[in-house]
């Protein structure tokens, strides 16, 4: 049995000991990857969790509340998000509550469009995106420390915004991320450097959704080529998977990257777990056997979403909208 399929097992085998947004992430990608129904449920699940989650956000912006009220308000709820992963982030987020608050309502947003719920949560998604619009974004994304001290979250705010035709700072901010970093030369930061290179084509797929410009992306894979084998040296699973998957999704596939890519998952995987372990811990261990999973599975196709109404509606299900006039939860199928 392939590596892969080993993986993809028993992560399926021990699902519900996963929590609901660590299996909303291997779902979602195994969904891109293969398009098989069996994984869009738990993808509603969680939507539905974020959805009650978000609805007292909404309900203060359509108050108009101000974005350092609402920095405060995301912050007392930050525990619910996984960004604080370093003291330098920690730090940034504790000290800058507006971008914590902006990088996760675009990120919700994002998701909405991307699962096809507009149409749902019409309301949620004029209120979030009106909010958006009335915001200066460059001295977040310039003049702030952002691109700097988690450049790969930095990569995906630009993506998101630009997905949900707010503002488009992609060139602009790729040039800025390419710069600052090409120069960074500092062993510590070379896990960071690569894990920010690799995003800005990752989010340009908007998360293996589609793929992209080979001749756009140039520049961040002739760096990639170039560092690669530092990067198999200095670096982990997540990071040189997540490289494998730049050169697929870019659709240059140099048969000796790959190889060498593919060799190093490989032996990281252990045959008596079976899985390539993390802190003894098949949650936190996830990301990077869901990578080492997309990586390792040829594809010739993405697929998009998935379409969460189409889903609901052909399976006879539903799903609760916060109804923000009356303020009740009303079911819609």
């Amino acid at each position: 049995m392939e590596v892969a399929q080993k993986i993809i097992n028993l992560y399926e085998k021990n699902f519900f000991s996963l929590s609901l947004g660590v299996q909303n992430h291997f779902c979602v990608r195994m969904w891109r990857l293969t398009g098989k129904k069996k994984y869009v449920l738990p993808i509603l699940m969680n939507f539905q969790f974020l959805t009650l989650i978000f609805s007292r956000f909404f309900w203060m912006m359509k108050k108009e509340m101000p974005l350092p009220k609402l920095g405060k308000e995301i912050k007392k709820n930050s525990k619910l998000f996984l960004f604080y992963k370093n003291i330098m982030k920690k730090n940034f987020y504790e000290n800058n509550p507006e971008v914590l608050f902006l990088l996760i309502l675009s990120h919700f947003l994002f998701n909405l469009k991307s699962l096809g719920m507009e149409k749902y949560l019409k309301d949620f998604f004029t209120i979030g995106k009106k909010y958006l619009e009335k915001i200066n974004f460059r001295p977040f994304i310039f003049e702030s420390n952002f691109g700097k001290v988690d450049p790969s979250e930095a990569i995906n705010f630009v993506y998101y915004l630009y997905f949900l035709r707010v503002a488009d700072f992609t060139k602009e901010f790729k040039k800025f991320i390419i710069s600052f970093w090409e120069k960074e030369n500092n062993l510590y930061n070379f896990k960071r450097k690569i894990y920010a290179f690799t995003h800005l084509i990752i989010a340009e797929s908007y998360y293996y959704q589609r793929f992209v410009d080979p001749k756009e992306n140039k520049e961040i894979l002739e760096i990639l080529e170039r560092n690669l084998e530092k990067i198999l040296k200095f670096t982990n699973p997540d990071v040189v998977g997540e490289v494998g998957l730049c050169f697929k999704l870019a659709k240059t596939e140099n048969p000796d990257i790959l190889k060498k890519i593919r060799d190093y998952l490989e032996s990281a995987f252990v045959p008596s777990l079976g899985y390539i372990p993390y802190s003894g811990s098949l949650e936190k261990a996830e990301h990077r056997n869901i990578i080492a999973v997309l990586f390792l599975t040829p594809f010739s196709d993405l697929k998009p979403g998935p379409d969460l109404v189409k889903f609901i509606r052909d399976n006879r299900l539903g799903f609760y909208v916060p109804n923000m006039k009356k303020g009740i939860y009303e079911l819609q199928r």
